[in-house]
């Protein structure tokens, strides 16, 4: 499967990413005040780069703090691949890869 973080920025994804992080940011933030540092760094409008493996740690982190499990939280899929895209598959209960919710679907050359 293809790298997500590569295949958003080639395809210009990342312009919605930051009212998508800005909207979830003050209740990080409750959680961890480094966690939603973390998340704003890397998806703030100008950021130069964008850890896809920071971020999501900062949220996994944090997901019993937010209220959620891993089964709350989706995956990015790559309906060309079918399959997810590498590092970016939802969670189970257990906060390891392999559950079955999509947050989105994303078409490598959309």
């Amino acid at each position: 499967s293809q790298n997500y973080q590569q295949v958003n920025q080639s395809c210009g994804h990342n312009a919605a990413h930051p009212g998508q992080a800005a909207a979830i940011l003050p209740r990080l933030h409750a959680c961890s005040p480094g966690a939603s540092a973390t998340v704003y760094e890397n998806m703030k409008v100008g950021a130069t780069s964008t850890s896809l493996s920071a971020v999501k740690s900062a949220f996994e982190k944090n997901l019993v703090c937010m209220g959620m499990t891993g089964d709350d939280v989706g995956g990015v899929y790559d309906v060309d691949a079918g399959a997810f895209f590498l590092g970016a598959a939802p969670m189970n209960e257990n906060k390891t890869s392999g559950g079955a919710n999509i947050l989105g679907v994303k078409s490598a050359f959309e």
